[in-house]
């Protein structure tokens, strides 16, 4: 039985440490054809990101430490780029600073140009912590996972009078990047995993009374549960 955890705390260590930081000038999402199935489960964080504005806004104000960012699309014609955008200033709903993307040649721009994005055509935000550590980019978090197929679930089992009583979702992570994207992770799916966890170590017995770690891989997108 202490093999068995093991395996389970050596791989959530593993994943934790291995952790990637966004560079401040180098940022890119890996490159995906977005089809009219995958634009589905990006609009789906779009809106997610816009409803959380507010906070995006708050964190702006109040920790000057951080580096921040928005996406928006810019158009030429009939075509679109979307670029991040970092972040001089907020004022009135609109977003000033400086495109920190590089043009793919559909639209006239360069990296470095001041730009204005009003709050409607904002499509996500991100914050950049001193550490390296990314809040927001759900879109990118998300077109990153599709890229791997699957996410790892990392979930903190609490025992109680000899059986664990509590499965909690306390991380998600890209297996191939090793970055935190538990914020993309839907409310329903965490509670569905959760409770699949709760039926399937029903029998399990603790060793002692402390929690312990173990962990899942779901299929992305669809979040399938891969029951091994």
């Amino acid at each position: 039985m202490k093999q068995f955890f093991m395996k389970y705390i050596a791989f959530f260590i593993f994943l934790i440490s291995a952790g990637s930081s966004l560079a401040d000038s180098n940022y890119q999402d890996l490159p995906v054809n977005i089809d009219s199935d995958m634009q589905v489960i990006l609009s789906a964080y779009e809106e997610q990101a816009r409803n959380t504005l507010d906070v995006f806004n708050k964190e702006f104000n109040e920790n000057g430490q951080n580096i921040f960012y928005v996406t928006t699309r810019i158009y030429q014609d009939e075509n679109f780029e979307q670029i991040f955008v970092k972040l001089n200033s907020i004022d009135e709903g609109t977003y000033e600073g400086v495109i920190a993307s590089s043009p793919l040649g559909k639209v006239d721009f360069k990296s470095g140009d001041k730009i204005r994005v009003k709050s409607a055509d904002v499509l996500d935000w991100l914050i950049v912590l001193p550490d390296g550590e990314e809040r927001g980019n759900l879109q990118g978090k998300a077109l990153d996972l599709i890229q791997v197929g699957k996410a790892a679930v990392i979930t903190r089992m609490t025992p109680k009078d000899g059986k664990y009583k509590s499965f909690t979702v306390v991380s998600v992570l890209n297996p191939q990047t090793k970055q935190e994207v538990i914020e993309i992770l839907p409310q329903d799916v965490k509670t569905k995993i959760e409770n699949y966890l709760a039926t399937k170590n029903a029998n399990l017995v603790p060793e002692d009374d402390k929690e312990q770690y173990t962990y899942i891989f779901v299929r992305f997108p669809g979040w399938q549960i891969e029951d091994n």
